[in-house]
């Protein structure tokens, strides 16, 4: 069996130390800070203490951290800490987020209040120094090409965010790096991740586990008891000062399902296009794969190792404890889910072993160096947050093959409408090739304009029920949702056709030949529709044959102008009542611009031109 590296300490700014720490410093000092998420809770109670004020906060250092947050880049100016402020019986409060993550930047704060410089540099020198302290004890283990692949991936985006990523990255960095050597490291390093994030509590029973069989030959396993206790100790932080404040064992309680999750909900941070891990960061996920061939083909006796399973069995509570937050596609982050960061270390001693066992190391170090390039470019600081917008794969599928893919409706609606609004019913993707319904009392609206209205199946009409309507050649297939704990749900009958008008609009868009109809901005400088005049919203479809017009909001002397092929006719629909209430007519050359109006109406118009 070959030796991995865990006896090897180098000098702390030998080898690839150095280099590493000369790139987070580059990226941090050429970004700007910036708050994401619940960085506004982070940053008040950094600079309270600071100021020398402890939790639990009073109103008046809510009020004295105004400032730092007015001069804060982020997305703080609608955020209003009073709301998130929870008051005990005494009057002082605390927010739902812990604060041992902003403790640890007060003294940084301090020194930035006293030298004129904004305090949320505080939190970037402190998630400098926790990566690079991970990076240090991981090469020192791993070598570097295992470490690169693990800490120079998308946890990169976070260093100049005053979040808890890289501080919970770091410390699971270091649980797995120094389980072998320093057990009782691991197990405090568990415990201080588990002040923010209770759930990592739970990892101490497996990882203490390991380290007690790893050092029952040895005379330190004393330390590893000590180390456990000391673990449990931190652990105990949290939830010993709730209940001590505010009588729960955690304010983070109220955001959670407390129910058995289904396999899409505790799966999603793994494989959901739009937020899963295999799509965020993909050369990462075939190293794995490619690890765990390699073990197997060559060594598969190797997998019996007790910091691999320690770290294996992390996974399931993991993705238990991801499934369990009712804000699945939360912000404060590009894309990729930041619980997917946690993850991340779990691998660390698989891909060793791969090099030690399996003799990967000559396809090991170049992947790794590609998947740092790749991420410095993907995940670099300066990228905009993206939570609430397609990736490139979910735009795909969703649109050219809607069938094969169940996103979680949270995330399909936030997704196709660009909020954290949570599931809103009924929504469609712009072609209407994927939509989300919500079934309920028959006289209820169940379809969006401008989509066609099928006729929905009974199993799709029960009262809470959600459906996707997945567009095929022939119409449309219907895909039944599992019931969600927990899942709001908001229906609203704005934007959509009536039960009454239902089979008028069916008839007019099969005239118009349906299956063919695309939305005009997919057409580009095509687009049939070229401006409108008085008139709130504008839908529109079109193909060679037909032109789909949905006007909604028309005051008087609305006119919408168009460029059609030929001359067009067709009727106008009161899409509420499904009444004809006038013709529309647009004759000219091909291609010339013209102008048509529409009647005066509060509600939503159908125009269809053949």
């Amino acid at each position: 069996m070959a030796e991995s590296t865990h006896g090897v300490r180098p000098p702390w700014f030998a080898g690839p130390a150095l280099p590493a720490l000369l790139v987070l410093v580059a990226l941090a000092v050429g970004a700007t800070p910036k708050i994401v998420g619940d960085g506004g809770e982070y940053l008040i109670y950094a600079v309270s203490i600071a100021r020398g004020h402890l939790p639990p906060l009073s109103p008046r250092d809510l009020q004295e951290a105004g400032p730092s947050l007015a001069r804060a880049a982020g997305g703080l100016r609608s955020w209003e800490p009073q709301r998130a402020f929870i008051p005990a019986e005494s009057g002082r409060g605390d927010f739902a987020h812990f604060w041992f993550y902003p403790a640890l930047a007060a003294p940084g704060a301090l020194v930035a209040r006293l030298a004129g410089v904004d305090p949320v540099w505080s939190f970037v020198l402190l998630n400098v120094a926790l990566l690079f302290l991970a990076w240090r004890l991981a090469v020192a283990r791993f070598g570097w090409a295992v470490s690169l692949l693990v800490c120079g991936g998308p946890v990169l985006w976070w260093i100049d965010k005053v979040h808890t990523e890289a501080f919970t990255f770091a410390l699971l960095t270091i649980a797995v790096t120094s389980l072998r050597s320093r057990p009782w490291l691991s197990l405090v390093a568990l415990g201080a991740a588990a002040t923010q994030n209770p759930p990592i509590a739970a990892l101490l029973v497996p990882f203490a586990a390991a380290g007690l069989w790893i050092t029952r030959a040895r005379l330190n396993w004393r330390q590893t008891i000590a180390g456990l206790a000391g673990g449990v100790l931190f652990a105990a932080l949290h939830p010993a000062y709730y209940l001590l404040v505010h009588g729960t064992p955690s304010l983070l309680a109220y955001s959670s399902k407390g129910a058995f999750p289904g396999l899409s909900e505790s799966g999603a941070v793994l494989w959901d296009t739009n937020i899963g891990l295999v799509f965020g960061h993909p050369l990462f996920v075939a190293a794995i794969v490619v690890s765990m061939v390699a073990i197997v083909v060559r060594r598969p006796a190797a997998l019996a190792d007790a910091e691999l399973a320690a770290s294996a069995a992390a996974l399931p509570v993991f993705l238990f404890a991801f499934s369990q937050t009712v804000n699945v596609q939360h912000g404060a982050t590009p894309g990729m889910s930041r619980y997917a960061l946690w993850l991340l270390p779990l691998t660390l001693r698989l891909f060793d072993l791969a090099r030690t066992e399996a003799r990967a190391r000559t396809w090991l170090e170049p992947w790794a160096a590609l998947s740092f390039l790749v991420c410095l470019v993907a995940y670099h600081p300066s990228v905009a947050e993206g939570a609430y917008r397609p990736s490139y794969a979910s735009r795909w599928l969703w649109t050219r093959a809607p069938g094969y893919v169940r996103p979680l409706p949270e995330i399909f609606s936030e997704t196709v409408r660009g909020d954290d609004g949570g599931i809103h019913v009924p929504v469609a993707m712009p072609g209407c090739e994927k939509v989300l319904l919500e079934g309920g009392p028959r006289e209820r609206p169940m379809w969006p304009v401008p989509c066609y209205p099928a006729v929905v199946p009974d199993a799709c009409q029960g009262a809470g029920t959600l459906c996707y309507a997945n567009r095929t050649p022939r119409g449309y297939a219907f895909d039944v949702l599992p019931r969600a704990a927990r899942s709001n749900v908001q229906f609203s009958a704005a934007d959509t056709w009536s039960q009454a008008a239902e089979p008028i609009v069916r008839r007019l868009l099969d005239a118009a030949v349906w299956p063919s109809l695309r939305p005009g901005p997919e057409q580009g400088s095509s687009s049939c529709l070229r401006a409108v005049e008085h008139v709130g919203r504008v839908w529109d479809l079109q193909s060679e044959q037909a032109v789909v017009l949905v006007a909604k909001g028309t005051a008087a002397g609305a006119r919408v102008f168009l460029r059609l092929p030929r001359s067009m006719e067709g009727a106008i629909v009161d899409a509420e009542s499904g009444a004809e209430i006038g013709w529309a007519a647009v004759q000219g050359p091909s291609f010339e611009p013209a102008a048509l109006s529409l009647p005066e109406h509060d509600g939503l118009l159908l125009v269809v031109l053949r």
